[in-house]
């Protein structure tokens, strides 16, 4: 079947709804169908749920959804006169989209009788398609294309006829047996259960619901914050949990449900509450998950000796390390100054030395001649060297 949900998906999108959903779409509710296909199914059993909000348990034919849809438009729109049934069909199927409406019925129907042709004749083998040939159910929903029926048919049929009949009923009984409650996880349990429970009364199971209810409770979570002691109070007469032995499967069902919403899902949302609100804190990742996760004023956190000398110790060799690199990048800049400082003085003594030796090209230091006398000396201006003349300035 996994093969032919791929199939459908793939090829036929308009049955999708009606082959994996069990739901027939709202199109094939506007006319009334004649007498040889009374019996279409519009939904099927556990896919959808009743007036009450409870999954119903029994197959909707499309002539009852029908009647429903009416009556329920006569309810909601007190305009209408009471039995006005051409009224409510113009609100739920508007004239505007009449002939968009007849071709996606026409679609569907090609589209499920072509499904349906594969199921029974090109994907089976022989000896499977001639089984299948000869199965009523199976036989009267292809002839109706009624692809919701055929499902429940083909379950029927793999469940009944496939293999040795006790055999399969051993199965079935068995699986019971198997399923068990995983964690707080109720709401899948109850499923996978109930599933099973048909499988064995469609096999041909004995079992009475007496033993099928008392299954039920021993497969819960025994836990103390789940369902504690059923195993054993389901046989204390004295206790409430014994009633449901001679109910009906589906009311354990329903108390289980009610009692995992109302009573284990408060006491683990309390517990969790106080979880966070006291938390202790044992590593270094778990404190920076806190942190980044934040959280209110009353949550009280607690962290670990251990994981606070560790936050010190870091903080310290961090400080060290960042001192020393301060005191490294004060020796470098000192070194860099001093050095600047050097340069800038070998450069200005270049320079003082550079600028005497231009000074004493352009104004050379006359050589000194004793022997000769200055004349400047006695004339009105004097000589301009002065004791630096080197002519002599005496008489």
């Amino acid at each position: 079947m996994a093969a032919a949900h791929k199939v459908c998906l793939r090829d036929y999108p308009l049955i999708v709804p009606l082959f994996l959903n069990g739901l027939a779409p709202m199109e094939m509710m506007e006319h009334e169908l004649p007498l040889h296909r009374k019996s279409l199914l519009a939904r099927k059993s556990g896919k959808y749920k009743d007036g009450k909000g409870v999954v119903a348990t029994e197959s909707q034919t499309v002539m009852s959804y029908r009647k429903q849809l009416i009556d329920e438009t006569l309810l909601q729109y007190k305009d209408i006169c009471e039995g006005d049934t051409d009224a409510a069909l113009e609100l739920l199927f508007p004239n505007s989209g009449y002939k968009s409406r007849d071709v996606k019925r026409a679609s569907i129907e090609t589209q499920a009788q072509a499904l349906m042709q594969c199921l029974m004749q090109l994907w089976p083998s022989e000896e499977v398609q001639l089984a299948m040939s000869l199965d009523d159910d199976l036989r009267v929903a292809t002839e109706i294309n009624d692809l919701i029926a055929w499902t429940v048919a083909f379950d029927k049929f793999c469940v009944s006829n496939a293999g040795n009949k006790f055999y399969n009923v051993r199965e079935a009984e068995q699986a019971i047996k198997v399923v068990r409650m995983k964690g707080y996880d109720t709401p899948n349990y109850i499923k996978s259960f109930k599933q099973a429970a048909t499988d064995a009364r469609v096999c041909g199971s004995v079992q009475s619901e007496e033993d099928v209810v008392a299954q039920f409770f021993l497969n819960l979570n025994q836990a103390s914050d789940a369902f504690y002691r059923y195993e054993f109070r389901h046989l204390d007469q004295s206790d409430v949990i014994a009633s449901y032995i001679k109910k009906p499967l589906q009311a354990a069902l329903d108390h289980a449900l009610d009692f995992h919403k109302n009573t284990i899902l408060t006491a683990l949302a309390r517990k969790r509450a106080g979880a966070q609100a006291n938390t202790t804190i044992t590593s270094r990742a778990e404190l920076e998950k806190a942190l980044k996760a934040g959280g209110s004023k009353d949550t009280q956190v607690s962290v670990q000796h251990s994981v606070m000398v560790s936050i010190m110790n870091e903080n310290k060799k961090r400080k060290a390390s960042s001192e020393g690199e301060e005191n490294e990048k004060k020796k470098v800049k000192a070194k860099a100054e001093a050095k600047a400082k050097a340069e800038a003085k070998a450069e200005a003594k270049a320079k003082a030395e550079a600028k005497a030796k231009a000074e004493e090209k352009d104004n050379p230091v006359p050589k000194e001649d004793k022997d000769r006398k200055c004349f400047r000396f006695n004339s009105k201006n004097g000589c301009k060297f002065g004791d630096g003349c080197k002519y002599s300035h005496l008489a």
